[in-house]
């Protein structure tokens, strides 16, 4: 009797374990959703009302029956939602993976699943196209693709195919229909692209050009079947986000953290590059061998005194 009594304890015990360390740090706001359609959302981030979120632009809609999570002022969906953190011996910026639709040449060459003329502007917003996580492609025969920024051009590829169609399989190399350009803006927040043949002249009515920014680690050349692709009508795109330097929330994160390159700080939260203030947006971290969410923030008293501090632990 005794020693079931003492085995009965003992699962109990590592059942209460097991939930502890699956629960993790929270990473939502007290008393807010914290996932939709299996993608967490922590704060800066939120769902539902407005303590949930920084301020409208980090505001998700959860739709189709609490499935589909979507960036509510610019209405994309919304596959991924990562802190920054410390990854391959640096910190990385917070990013944000989405669906983003992909550009087409002429009406005709539209398809009913997403397919747009223009690419989602992210002007007046914290987030901007990663210029280090994505890849822009273009798909078309015998063109030059050009990527312009308001009145800047920005980077441009030319694609050529065999027998007048490109091929369905391509490393996008600018033979068979397919070329890829590195996006050379710092900070990519609106762009348009236009398709150009070899001899200066706007592509055709009935050329049917596509243009996409994706992921670079998702779209994988020769192994993505454009075909299917262009049908879909959407990609995996990365976007950079930050919170505004000028901020209640940042005002406060900086007093408790330190900047990046103090990694002797006695503190578990760091803040991010100086480049970042350029932007006004910044990013914050929790320490390499911390855990938890660098923008949530927690009252402790000690002494009498109440203190702000992070999260990070």
């Amino acid at each position: 009797m005794v020693v079931e009594l003492v085995v009965q304890i003992l699962v109990l015990l590592g059942a209460f374990n097991m939930q502890t360390v699956a629960a993790g740090p929270a990473l939502a706001k007290a008393n807010c959703q914290e996932t939709c359609g299996g993608v967490q959302v922590p704060f800066p981030f939120g769902i539902g009302g407005g303590r949930c979120f920084l301020n409208d632009w980090y505001e998700i809609f959860c739709l189709k029956n609490g499935t589909v999570p979507m960036l509510k002022m610019i209405n994309l969906e919304v596959l991924k939602i990562s802190l920054p953190h410390y990854k391959d011996y640096r910190y990385s910026r917070g990013t944000i993976e989405v669906r983003l639709p992909i550009v087409y040449s002429n009406q005709i060459c539209a398809h009913e699943n997403g397919t747009t003329r223009i690419h989602p502007s992210l002007e007046g917003s914290p987030f901007a196209y990663s210029t280090d996580d994505n890849v822009s492609a273009a798909i078309g025969c015998s063109h030059l693709a050009v990527i312009n920024n308001t009145d800047s051009i920005l980077m441009g590829c030319k694609s050529r195919c065999r027998g007048g169609n490109f091929s369905r399989y391509s490393d996008c190399s600018g033979h068979e229909g397919c070329c890829k350009m590195r996006i050379s803006s710092p900070e990519l927040q609106q762009f348009s692209v236009a398709f150009v043949k070899e001899d200066g002249s706007i592509a055709r009515h009935k050329d049917c050009n596509y243009d996409f920014l994706a992921k670079k680690s998702w779209f994988r050349p020769k192994f993505t079947d454009l075909h299917e692709l262009i049908t879909e009508g959407y990609v995996r795109g990365v976007l950079d986000w930050g919170i505004p330097g000028d901020s209640d929330l940042a005002v406060q994160l900086n007093r408790t953290s330190q900047v990046y390159t103090q990694r002797d700080a006695n503190t578990s939260c760091l803040k991010g590059y100086s480049d970042e203030l350029a932007l006004r947006r910044q990013s914050f971290y929790c320490r390499h061998g911390y855990a938890g969410n660098p923008y949530l923030m927690s009252m402790n008293v000690q002494n009498g005194i109440s203190i702000i501090a992070q999260t990070c632990a």
